[in-house]
């Protein structure tokens, strides 16, 4: 027998962690896999820039609220998931960029929150978003800062451009669109009549009826075009190739995908 497969869901002290928790909880069950609840957040002293008289008082203090925050996000781990066999708690101690991608290689699917472009004080650098995915490789299931989210969704939109990164995402999307009600895919660029009838034909293979829909790309961008046709539909998933690349220095995130992310309102589910 096969192990179960592995959901890696970020936690920190934000009040959108529970939700991450019950999505990634509800989520094992079809999926067929077991659950680790990562904590990763960035230590305070990075927040601040510390005098060399008041260093070591400064660094206590700041340990001391990183443990209290820390204790936060595992109570409601415990209220969340405290009677689950199947989800597991670890706490990273610094760095969460580099130690949560590192923990994505040995997990199937990830559990993250859309960016908080609002809050300057989050326990994650702004872009940690975009590096997990970027680096990781890993499918990833974004949730946005607001909105009704169904951990199993009942109606899924695929945006589809004949790129590898859409076929990952489909193809790790594959349980979910096996269990779905509705199945939309929305096809977008040059070409698109075709590769998106190619896709229907693998779909319909699986004995899945998608609806077609064809998007013209004016120039003005698809991202939005994209989140507004997936909201017509009623879709309660959107799944969708990453775009862009990281370097030495920087990670860069493809245009659509940039636009999608800062202004989602359904869940993504997103692969590199």
């Amino acid at each position: 027998m096969l192990p179960p497969r592995r959901i890696l869901v970020h936690i920190d002290d934000a009040q959108s962690a529970p939700r991450r928790l019950m999505v990634a909880r509800d989520l094992a069950r079809p999926l067929d896999a077991d659950v680790l609840a990562c904590y990763a957040a960035t230590p305070s002293a990075k927040h601040h820039s510390l005098q060399v008289g008041l260093a070591i008082r400064g660094y206590d203090e700041y340990n001391q609220q990183d443990m209290r925050r820390r204790d936060a996000a595992y109570d409601a781990f415990s209220a969340t998931c405290g009677d689950a066999s199947n989800v597991f708690w670890v706490s990273l101690p610094e760095d969460p960029e580099t130690l949560f991608v590192r923990q994505a290689l040995y997990a199937d699917y990830l559990v993250l929150q859309q960016p908080d472009l609002l809050n300057d004080h989050s326990g994650v650098p702004a872009g940690f978003v975009d590096h997990v995915l970027v680096r990781s490789g890993k499918p990833a299931i974004v949730l946005p800062q607001s909105g009704i989210v169904r951990a199993v969704p009942r109606t899924v939109a695929i945006a589809w451009s004949e790129t590898r990164e859409a076929a990952h995402a489909v193809t790790s999307a594959m349980p979910l669109l096996m269990q779905a009600e509705a199945i939309h895919i929305i096809g977008y660029g040059e070409e698109s009549r075709a590769s998106v009838a190619a896709l229907a034909g693998r779909l319909k293979a699986r004995r899945l009826e998608p609806k077609l829909h064809y998007l013209e790309d004016d120039g003005a961008g698809i991202g939005r075009p994209l989140l507004e046709r997936a909201t017509e539909v009623g879709a309660d998933l959107m799944v969708m190739g990453c775009y862009g690349h990281s370097q030495t220095r920087e990670l860069i995130l493809g245009g659509v995908t940039r636009t999608v992310l800062d202004a989602m309102t359904l869940p993504l589910l997103m692969a590199h």
